[in-house]
Formats: structure tokens, sequence, C-alpha cells
């Protein structure tokens, strides 16, 4: 399932940098978690990445999902560098315990 987690968290980057203007979109993906509904405010392509992603890790047939999968999204600002978002993506499931991989990237306002 590790690889698995791996694929499904480097999906959401490729989501979140696939816009024209990746840093302008990025924020709206912050605070996001599977296990929760998306927020109201979270709407177009956003909302439907994110419902995708949620689709992928815990799929209503589980057999394909992992098992008690569970994601999440945090997008911050980068201290001292107002060009630059950190995107931390985590994926939780369950295997002989909990098993968790995160996945640090970033995201520039230009190129």
């Amino acid at each position: 399932h590790m690889s698995q987690a791996s694929s499904l968290a480097q999906e959401m980057i490729e989501m979140i940098r696939t816009p024209t203007q990746p840093f302008a979109t990025a924020s709206s993906y912050n605070n996001l978690d599977t296990q929760l509904p998306p927020p109201p405010t979270l709407i177009g392509a956003p909302l439907a990445h994110f419902n995708r992603w949620k689709n992928d890790i815990a799929p209503a047939n589980p057999a394909g999902g992992l098992p008690q999968g569970r994601g999440t999204i945090s997008v911050t600002p980068v201290a001292g560098l107002p060009d630059l978002l950190q995107v931390t993506i985590t994926v939780w499931w369950q295997e002989r315990g909990p098993q968790t991989l995160t996945i640090v990237t970033y995201v520039a306002r230009y190129g």
C-alpha cells in the first residue's frame, strides 16, 4: 500500500499544479481532509480535484482503495518568501497498524 499511497499523494500534487496559475489557486486546497465534507468555499476545479482524490483514496467500493484510507492537504506560506507556498500532502491507511506517508512540495508564484 506504500506505493499506492505515494501515487495518491503525487496525484494531488499534480492536480494542484495543473492550473495556468497554480500559485493563485493553491491556497484553496488548504485544510482539506477526505474524512470531512469540503468547505462551501471550495468550488470549480479544486472541488472536482478534491472529490476525485477523495474517491481514489477511499472509494465507495473499498476493494480498490487504501484500507481505511484518509488524506489531508495543508498549504502554508513560507516565512520571508511571499512568492512561495509549502504544500503538504499526507495519506493514512491501516495495514498491521496505522501507516502514514507525507510528501512536501513547493509552489512558486512565478514559474
